[in-house]
């Protein structure tokens, strides 16, 4: 960060914070002779934990284990357990099997603290349990119930949101389930540290209402958040904050595509599973071995490119390694050229021996990724394959010329018969064209004859999303003819961007900055102001907040929203969808708070999905007829 640059917002360090100080520190204050504490955690918040501290971090704060609550434990009855759970049927089932037997308990005395609102049903459990309630020191709703794998991004590994969410509607499964996602989704709001004004904005769906429904139940959360805050004495409210929320009908089209910037595509293309990849590494005896690596903040390579287009990121990468090896001394010694080397200086750089292997492993890394992301390019033609894409969702081609249905359905026509497509693709494709394009009856059939009748019938599924394939004209976002918006940012980005197959833009980006403007388009978007009179401006003020909380540093005042200031005093944007957030999306929102830098963006969702992860979800939809039988039994 630049010295003159604001201070950036990161809701994993306030998730941090609030583990370590709101949980713990405030934990020690309140039993000062208590030295040391265990801790038992269950599959959620054991990710909650790893994803933003580190164990020597909870040492400090008198952790001295972590157990998992769903294992067989050694009892350590006469030691105080601090059990950091998640309010559900199964962790206060095994809270309460800990207490079974009174003359030998799991623990002596105990702390409660769920990530969420505990159910009644489920307090009277526990209160029943009367070798339990006598040992409870401690209970609290910390309001802390999402994941954060990264600084301003977070969700909630919900990917079942997609298919019950928007093919089960009106089942109790599917209520409950919206109303999780609404509860885990406020918990957000205490993380922000300071807050006081709200503008909740939902798009409206005539066919689907979940977002608006989701986003009155945080509003009253919030109510409830700000009415526990009142005691706080502000000299002025902090700075505002705007909640999205979208459910995916907004844009079925996104997650589809193929996104040609370094981190979609390796994503897209590789075998990455929670953040890890594997990869080819060829040792000085010539002998190829795989190994893995974390794609995550510690990788600075990784930072640095992640969201730059793949022939830019080739490029650079490239470039760096070559001045690295030509400049770096330790390189010339591992090339075997010492004769201008004394040897002091050799001694001093057989010191750093370690860390140049750590750099070239990194650099090995990343040339390796990109080198077998080309290899899968290549021998799929995506080139063809996402010039098909780029004409279908943006209506032009690459020299920014419309392009007709008719063109249009006969590359489509040629590549579906193209020996290289496996069923996944031509399923992928076909899904891409149905949104895209007003399909006849006579060209649809034609197009998916060789689809598989499984894939026919997920295409089908689109209709949970506002597209159906078997209509002409039946839909939003179905056209002949692309919006001269959508042409438009196509033709912009032929003439500003020099890489191949990004002109299309994803319609996050638009929202983001008419969201920005405050100038929401209200047939399509509905808004919840909190309180009442706030006008959902982030206008400039006349002084920013002094700070009030003990989490909460002072910021200058006579200050501007464009001006240098606290983080925490920023406005700031959640973004939230429901039903899966793409990599490309994320992206987009990553470059609109750069352009912006008197904002805080951050990017949360259901799900973070890779584009089979988003056609695995539409392939587990209900099909109308299935829903049909649903229908009867509610």
């Amino acid at each position: 960060m630049q010295p003159n640059q604001p201070k950036k917002f990161s809701l994993r360090e306030n998730v941090r914070l609030r583990l370590l100080k709101d949980m713990l520190s405030g934990l020690k204050q309140s039993f000062p002779n208590v030295p040391n504490f265990l801790m038992v955690v269950d599959t959620m918040t054991t990710r909650i934990i790893s994803s933003c501290s580190k164990m020597i971090e909870l040492l400090e704060e008198g952790v001295v284990a972590i157990e998992r609550l769903d294992l067989v434990r050694k009892p350590f009855p006469n030691m105080h357990a601090i059990y950091f759970v998640s309010p559900t049927e199964e962790s206060v089932d095994n809270i309460i099997k800990d207490f079974d037997n009174a003359k030998n308990p799991q623990y002596g005395n105990i702390h409660l603290f769920f990530t969420n609102r505990v159910d009644n049903h489920l307090v009277e459990k526990l209160s029943k349990k009367k070798t339990l309630i006598d040992r409870v020191l401690t209970f609290k709703e910390i309001n802390l119930d999402f994941l954060c794998p990264e600084e301003n991004i977070f969700h909630f590994d919900m990917p079942e949101a997609l298919p019950i969410v928007f093919s089960r509607q009106g089942d109790p499964q599917e209520r409950q389930l919206e109303e999780r996602i609404a509860y885990k989704l406020a918990t957000v709001v205490p993380t922000l540290f300071d807050y006081d004004k709200f503008q909740i904005i939902y798009n409206k769906n005539a066919h689907n209402g979940v977002a608006e429904r989701v986003a009155r139940i945080v509003e009253e959360r919030i109510e409830r958040f700000r009415e526990l805050r009142k005691s706080d004495d502000d000299d002025e409210p902090p700075a505002p904050v705007k909640i999205i929320i979208l459910d995916r009908s907004f844009d079925p089209l996104t997650p589809i595509l193929h996104d040609y910037y370094y981190r979609s595509l390796v994503y897209d293309l590789l075998d990455v599973k929670n953040d890890i990849v594997e990869y080819p590494s060829e040792d000085n005896t010539g002998k190829v071995t795989m190994k893995k690596a974390i794609l995550n903040e510690s990788d600075d390579l990784w930072m640095k490119y992640k969201y730059k287009h793949i022939a830019e990121s080739m490029t650079k990468i490239s470039e760096e390694f070559n001045q690295f090896v030509q400049n770096n001394k330790t390189a010339a010694i591992q090339r075997g050229d010492t004769s201008d080397l004394d040897l002091k200086t050799m001694g001093e750089i057989v010191k750093k021996m370690p860390m140049y292997k750590e750099l070239m492993a990194k650099y090995t890394l990343h040339m390796s990724l990109i080198e077998s992301c080309l290899k899968v390019f290549t021998q799929r033609d995506l080139k063809e394959l996402g010039e098909i894409e780029q004409c279908l969702a943006t209506g032009t081609d690459n020299t920014g010329q419309a392009v007709k249905n008719p063109k249009l359905i006969a590359m489509i026509a040629q590549r579906m018969a193209h020996g290289k497509m496996d069923d996944k693709e031509k399923l992928r494709l076909m899904m891409i064209a149905s949104i895209s394009l007003d399909l006849n009856e006579k060209d649809r059939k034609s197009l998916i004859q060789s689809l598989p009748d499984n894939d026919k019938a997920t295409l089908n599924k689109l209709f949970w999303l506002g597209i159906d394939p078997t209509k002409v004209s039946s839909s939003k976002g179905k056209a002949s003819d692309k919006s001269a918006q959508i042409s438009a940012n196509a033709k912009n980005k032929l003439k500003n961007i020099s890489f191949d197959l990004c002109r299309y833009t994803p319609p996050l980006e638009g929202i983001a900055k008419s969201v920005a403007d405050n100038k929401i388009d209200k047939e399509q978007f509905g808004t919840i102001n909190i309180p009442k009179t706030y006008d959902g401006s982030i206008g400039q003020r006349s002084k920013i907040t002094a700070g009030s909380a003990s989490l909460r540093k002072g910021a200058s005042k006579n200050t501007n929203w464009n001006e240098n200031m606290d983080e925490r005093n920023q406005p700031k944007f959640i973004f939230f969808v429901i039903g899966g957030l793409s990599y490309a999306e994320i992206r987009v929102l990553h470059e609109f708070e750069n352009s912006n830098a008197y904002l805080n963006v951050i990017s949360g969702s259901t799900a973070i999905v890779k584009p089979q992860d988003f056609i695995d979800g539409i392939s587990q939809m209900l099909t109308q007829s299935e829903y049909d039988q649903l229908k009867q039994k509610i």
